[in-house]
């Protein structure tokens, strides 16, 4: 069975291969299911204690930068393995764009609850005991829902984490937009919309520099970011071949359901999360699991990382150990990219996954048939597409074991990653879907910093708010989380924590 497509380009969800056959490498369903079945399994990597599997130049935080930018963009609310699914059907209830509208909703007038009172700051919420210890979290209602412009924000900690560290760049921002407009307090409320929307914009900048000039870079080829980029901060429009959208962007299958994927391979099996973690013993501190099976527990460490709820106590963030800020010896890396997906994605939990009769509980292999159900073309017939050199395009395998084939795509950008990138990049498919549909995206969207001021760079002299940078005329995500004043090397918990029993065991 193939899903219907229109010819045009102009569905929220469309392809940039309309032509190309999708891939099914048998004829029946039973038997593709059981093949992607088999090839999941194959993609298992348990890095124990061993950091040989780890990308020294991305560290982890931009592992769960990657999955707020997603969040930022895309919303399809459909199940993934609707077997009739139509990517020219579906709606994206996100903006395919760059305006973090995951933070701000649809504004201080219509979302009024994402908002303090001020109709200028967003609001924040306390973690458990925050009151006491000062560790904010994001404002929940009285069933632990995180009252944000997007829920997925909120799936899990890390996440959650990142997007409270743009709420409070934003709120940065205004208290910086209201100080150097000179505004008295009674001047506020006359001007509250300008000063809203000079930080919003502020904010949306920086953000989309950082998407382009930071991310973007650290995960794609040198040579295809060069070609793409070849000045700073300055997209060439003119240098994309597949993804065009003009004045009308939409959201490519091929960069959705498979080439934006790459993430999945970075993901760790645990992390640390500050010096505090309860639990941690002899100086070194507790790693978290991502998911745990106990469901119904009341201890927090059971429940991992996943899941929506209240922050626990002790368990704010330092980001020197997401990122190269702060001590370098506790950042934690994110792992390389490959077919190799850490233990936990292969058997998700029923936090995740709703327990039902033939759920798919590996992500892997959800991938794999939501890109068969999409009928997404094979990664080799992607890259003859686009004119890769033959002696660049991965032959044929036996993924399954059994029968030589092509690969499917998200398999396929995984393996050219390890291959020609190292694991420390995607390669030449992967790097040039995720560069042209990102940038094209930037192009898209008739506010951005490349259409409202080509000539505008985060270091320009006398703006209404600089952003300090580590190194000068380099903005990065590090440096917008200084600016934010989320937590570094030690967090509001520290003189709390020091008056707690200590732990001898």
């Amino acid at each position: 069975m193939r899903v219907p497509r229109s010819r045009s380009f102009e569905g929220v969800f469309g392809r940039l291969f309309r032509n190309l056959q999708p891939f099914a490498p048998f004829s029946t369903d039973e038997k593709n299911e059981a093949f992607f079945e088999a090839v999941a399994k194959t993609m298992t990597d348990d890095p124990g204690t061993n950091s040989a599997g780890d990308n020294t130049t991305i560290p982890s935080g931009y592992t769960f930068f990657g999955q707020f930018i997603d969040h930022d963009i895309t919303f399809d609310p459909t199940s993934s393995l609707s077997r009739q699914n139509d990517p020219d059907k579906l709606n994206n209830f996100r903006t395919p764009r760059f305006d973090l509208d995951s933070l701000y909703g649809s504004g201080p007038d219509i979302s009024p609850y994402l908002y303090d009172r001020d109709g200028l700051h967003l609001t924040i919420g306390h973690a458990v005991n925050g009151e006491c210890t000062g560790e904010d979290d994001l404002q929940r209602n009285t069933n632990d829902i995180a009252i944000i412009g997007d829920p997925r924000n909120d799936e899990n900690v890390l996440v959650s984490q990142v997007h409270l560290m743009f709420i409070k760049f934003h709120n940065r921002i205004v208290d910086e937009v209201i100080d150097k407009l000179g505004y008295s307090e009674s001047a506020i409320e006359d001007n509250r919309q300008k000063i809203f929307e000079t930080a919003q914009c502020i904010a949306r900048w920086h953000y989309q520099w950082v998407v382009i000039n930071d991310f973007l870079k650290r995960i794609t080829m040198p040579d295809v970011y060069d070609e793409l980029i070849p000045n700073k901060g300055k997209p060439d429009e003119s240098r994309l071949r597949f993804y065009k959208p003009h004045c009308k962007p939409f959201m490519p299958i091929e960069f959705s359901a498979a080439a934006y994927r790459f993430g999945h391979s970075m993901i760790r099996p645990a992390y640390t999360l500050n010096d505090l973690t309860p639990e941690a013993k002899h100086g070194q501190p507790r790693t978290i699991p991502l998911f745990d099976n106990q469901v119904g527990s009341s201890d927090p460490l059971a429940l991992g990382l996943g899941s929506s709820r209240q922050l626990p106590s002790l368990w704010t963030l330092n980001w020197e150990y997401f990122l190269d800020i702060g001590a370098p010896t506790k950042t934690q890396h994110s792992r390389l990219i490959d077919t190799g997906l850490v233990p936990p994605l292969a058997d998700l939990p029923e936090s995740v996954v709703a327990p039902m009769t033939g759920a798919i509980r590996s992500l892997a292999e959800r991938n794999l048939v939501r890109g068969w159900r999409m009928s997404l073309p094979s990664g080799q017939d992607v890259a003859c597409a686009m004119g890769i050199k033959h002696n660049r395009i991965l032959p044929q395998r036996k993924l399954d074991g059994k029968t030589k084939t092509d690969m499917p795509l998200w398999f396929y950008i995984l393996e050219e990653a390890k291959k020609y990138g190292k694991g420390k990049t995607l390669g030449y498919v992967g790097s040039r879907i995720v560069a042209e549909v990102l940038i094209g995206l930037l192009f898209g969207d008739h506010m951005s910093y490349i259409n409202q001021n080509k000539t505008w760079t985060p270091d320009m002299p006398d703006q209404l708010v600089t952003i300090p940078t580590e190194e000068p005329g380099k903005l990065t995500l590090a440096d917008i989380v200084k600016f934010s004043g989320v937590p570094i090397d030690r967090t509001p918990i520290d003189d709390f924590a020091a008056k707690l029993p200590k732990d001898n065991g």
